[in-house]
């Protein structure tokens, strides 16, 4: 399913980003994961996303970046995009994002075994993406919001690598159990083309 992480509750127009319309003024967070530290090929991963609302037009623009690699491979990800939110009442919003960006995948097979025919070629390849989502939120108490951040573009049978389509579902909501203490419960379904649906679930006590 690609790059994820655990903290998807508190940074969640990473994976939504018409939810991006939320932070009045502009966020940016970097994370990164290495696995099984010290084997040779352990999978490593690392998450720039960032966005700023350009007041005159009131529309805000971000940017995602991901970066993941394990054992000879390689995968880049780089996506801009626009979000517009509307007013429905005092405080709740539906928003919208477009954007649009690369995938590039390196497969450097030949490092593996350069005598055997089946990892003699290196695959190099890049693909043009393009992303929407749509949520709904009322600020400080909840979220929904629904997103395909990679649709890529000019797909074909013979590609010696697949780049595929995702799809996002994510919902958040904020409780107040008393004067000092609060709870948020998290939600993400992530599914891609041809696989079993992911479930993530977290909470939030502070």
């Amino acid at each position: 399913h690609g790059v994820s992480y655990n903290q998807f509750g508190q940074l969640r127009n990473s994976f939504v980003n018409s939810l991006s319309t939320m932070d009045a003024m502009g966020s940016f967070s970097l994370l990164g994961r290495t696995q099984w530290m010290g084997v040779d090929g352990a999978p490593n991963s690392i998450w720039a996303t960032g966005n700023m609302t350009i007041a005159p037009i009131s529309i805000t623009a971000g940017f995602d970046a991901k970066h993941a690699s394990i054992g000879v491979s390689k995968e880049t990800e780089v996506t801009v995009y626009a979000a517009k939110a509307v007013q429905l009442t005092s405080d709740e919003y539906i928003s919208l994002s477009m954007g649009g960006g690369f995938i590039n995948y390196q497969g450097n097979y030949s490092q593996l075994d350069g005598a055997d025919p089946a990892f003699s070629e290196d695959v190099r390849q890049t693909k043009g993406s393009l992303s929407i989502s749509t949520s709904y939120y009322k600020r400080g108490r909840y979220y929904a919001g629904v997103s395909m951040p990679r649709f890529t573009l000019g797909k074909k049978n013979n590609q010696e690598y697949e780049f595929r389509n995702v799809f996002y579902i994510t919902g958040g909501a904020l409780f107040e159990l008393d004067e000092s203490f609060h709870l948020r419960p998290s939600l993400l379904v992530g599914h891609m083309d041809d696989m079993g649906a992911r479930y993530d679930v977290s909470v939030l006590l502070f």
